[in-house]
């Protein structure tokens, strides 16, 4: 087994305080000996005294700023981990995180996403969204970490801006977001013969969140008919090779993950509905994950992603039958840290249909 690496909780520290980074918690289950390598990654440089020790020192700069170092540990098999801390040095200003760019159809409960947002110093944050673009809508709270509203009935681009303040006052440089509403009512003229118009189901994931040590995973049909057949959902955490397209499963993609069989029958995804998938539902079929998610953790899912079969996973859909661009999978950053509870799979004997993967 692989060892395991342990960088040490983030820190605050004064300018000029002399600092101490602790990989103290880095372990290797085979119980062998491990080395280390300290490397600083981001920040104001400064010079680290025994980078190759499990505890290295060095002096905090003058400027404030925040600081980061990765720790790699090696075993004596030579299999390594790493891992990433940061000093905070003085009271720097939060970061706005809005999330990724959004599409969506007219009409449709949109909801924007302000929960990347962190304070390099631990701070409590307040939250302000502010509509810079598009047709005017009204926010349910603008100063919600995650505020909903109604997608205009006409296609417009909105745009929103998100400030957030620490506990002392200072701002962070606003983030802005794009929500492209798109025509959900397609428009039919005569001859008919001419349209060719596609009637099909169309899957895309459209959030990835950890609440309460699950990964959450929101999936919508955003087609124009339902979804009929069976599907598996994956999710990548850190892969090695990101997943580009239809038969990469997670496990293919090296690194850790998860994955839902999800089976249509149970599942209602009429044009527009959503559904939100959980570690440990129903629909789970396991995972490798550890219980650790660091911050800048990069996850990806990709939905209806395997039919050993079919070059098109197990649902036919819009973009598929158009030639369109390839819209099954997301990705969200993380910024802050996150925990993992691992969840027993819940497979029934309903779920054997599933295509193969």
């Amino acid at each position: 087994r692989h060892a395991i690496a342990d960088a040490g909780a983030p820190q605050t520290v004064n300018p000029g305080d002399g600092v101490t980074l602790d990989g103290s918690g880095s372990s290797d289950p085979n119980g062998g000996p491990l080395t280390y390598g300290w490397t600083q990654t981001g920040g104001t440089p400064v010079t680290l005294s025994g980078a190759t020790t499990v505890s290295p020192t060095f002096t905090a700069p003058n400027a404030a700023g925040v600081l980061t170092f990765t720790l790699t540990v090696t075993d004596t098999a030579g299999l390594g981990a790493s891992n990433t801390t940061t000093v905070a040095v003085g009271n720097v200003p939060p970061v706005a995180d809005t999330g990724p760019d959004q599409i969506v159809n007219t009409y449709t409960a949109v909801t924007l996403d302000g929960s990347g947002s962190y304070d390099p110093n631990g701070d409590a944050l307040t939250y302000q969204w502010t509509q810079i673009g598009g047709t005017a809508v009204t926010l349910s709270d603008s100063g919600a970490i995650s505020p909903t509203f109604t997608a205009p009935g006409s296609p417009t681009v909105l745009t929103f801006t998100l400030t957030v303040t620490d506990s002392v006052g200072l701002a962070s440089t606003p983030d802005t977001v794009v929500i492209t509403v798109q025509q959900s009512v397609f428009t039919l003229y005569l001859p008919l013969v001419a349209n060719r118009m596609v009637t099909a189901p169309d899957l895309v994931v459209t959030d990835i969140a950890v609440v309460n040590g699950s990964i959450e995973v929101s999936v919508t049909n955003q087609g124009n008919a339902a979804v009929a057949d069976d599907f598996w959902l994956d999710v990548y955490i850190n892969p090695d090779t990101p997943p580009t397209g239809v038969n990469q499963t997670f496990q293919t993609q090296g690194g850790q993950g998860a994955y839902w069989g999800v089976t249509i029958a149970d599942v209602s995804l009429k044009p527009g509905e959503s559904h939100t998938f959980r570690m440990g539902d129903a629909f789970y079929y396991g995972g490798n994950y550890s219980g650790s998610l660091p911050a800048g953790s990069v996850i990806y899912a990709q939905v209806d992603s395997a039919n050993a079969n079919t070059t098109t996973g197990n649902v036919l859909e819009t973009h598929e039958i158009t030639g369109g661009a390839y819209n099954n999978i997301y990705q969200e950053t993380f910024g802050a840290a996150a925990l993992l509870v691992e969840q027993a799979a819940a497979v029934t004997e309903r779920q054997t249909a599933l295509p193969p993967r």
